[in-house]
């Protein structure tokens, strides 16, 4: 994979002036997917002190997803440019991972529906797990508190990963949330994954994983808060899935679980912004990835590191001036 950016050992950190030696990452609520393979891809450029905030390390929004990675419908006027190489990149960065280490990360190829598509699909928990360990393992740091507010946050370059609380935090943005609920099953034979898409966000969709695993989804509502597992949708989600595979009725439910996409107008903002902080910080911002967080946290991540990449250079230009 191309990814247009220099490896650890490639950016001694003695290249780069004291101010862009300490990175700020800031996840709000928790640290998911988008924030660690961001976090990841600062420190593989040679952004060595990178540290994580968030409110919580345990659980995280991309948990309560099917985890798949599969192409997704843009709205009318928005450029597609940018988001196809973004699945693109994530695609190839994912089959590599599979390749190498998929077993243990949970990451492998399923046989698709309809068209004959292939999709790739990641077990959440531990390639989470693995995302959280390898930043540690590279040198970043975590830090568990509530980020009221970026202007208060002390470091030279902080990247805003915080998905819905960005509503608040970039204070003018339009970002609401999506609930979903889905349902973990166990079944000793999952069949491939299956799919039926209802415009009213009634969905269906089976998502089989190793060792029986198998994920059942869901809602999509648009503007509705509530993370609070609702009867009316977990039994119209087992009711619309079993209607898609009968077998479902044989499975045993492992879970119930409802957590929220962080949408936003507009699609994904990943830019720097115009101006900096009080403290002075340089702001990235990458966030409403809505449900494809899978399917584009690695580019999106790689274009953070070249944003910032970019601003060091122009930042030791001065300093040699």
């Amino acid at each position: 994979m191309d990814d247009g950016t220099l490896t650890k050992r490639q950016c001694n950190e003695s290249r780069l002036p004291h101010r862009w030696r300490h990175v700020s990452f800031t996840k709000r609520m928790t640290a998911g997917g988008i924030g660690l393979t961001t976090a990841l891809a600062l420190l593989q450029s040679g952004f060595k002190h990178v540290r994580v905030v968030a409110d919580k390390f345990d659980a995280t929004t991309s948990h309560v997803t099917g985890g798949l990675w599969v192409s997704f419908a843009l709205p009318d006027g928005i450029d597609t440019s940018r988001p196809r190489k973004w699945c693109a990149v994530t695609y190839t960065w994912l089959d590599t991972l599979r390749k190498e280490k998929g077993e243990r990360l949970g990451i492998h190829i399923v046989p698709g529906v309809d068209m004959s598509a292939r999709w790739s699909a990641a077990n959440d928990e531990p390639f989470m797990l693995w995302l959280h360990e390898e930043v540690a393992k590279q040198g970043g740091t975590f830090e568990q508190r509530r980020v009221i507010s970026l202007d208060e946050e002390q470091c030279d370059l902080l990247v805003n990963c915080s998905g819905l609380a960005a509503k608040e935090l970039a204070g003018y943005d339009t970002v609401f949330p999506f609930r979903c609920q889905i349902i973990n099953v166990f079944h000793s034979k999952p069949n491939e994954p299956k799919v039926s898409v209802d415009k009213d966000g009634q969905h269906a969709y089976i998502i089989p994983r190793p060792d029986g695993d198998v994920v059942l989804g869901e809602t999509v509502q648009e503007h509705n808060w509530s993370t609070k597992n609702k009867d009316d949708d977990v039994d119209g989600v087992w009711e619309r899935c079993c209607r898609l595979w009968p077998e479902v009725r044989n499975s045993k439910v492992i879970d119930k679980m409802a957590g929220l996409r962080p949408g936003r107008t507009g699609g994904v903002r990943l830019e720097m912004q115009a101006t900096a902080t009080k403290q002075k910080a340089v702001v990235v911002h990458n966030y409403g990835h809505e449900g494809s967080g899978h399917t584009l946290h690695w580019s999106c991540a790689q274009d953070v590191a070249k944003l910032a990449k970019q601003r060091f250079k122009l930042k030791a230009e001065n300093v040699l001036r």
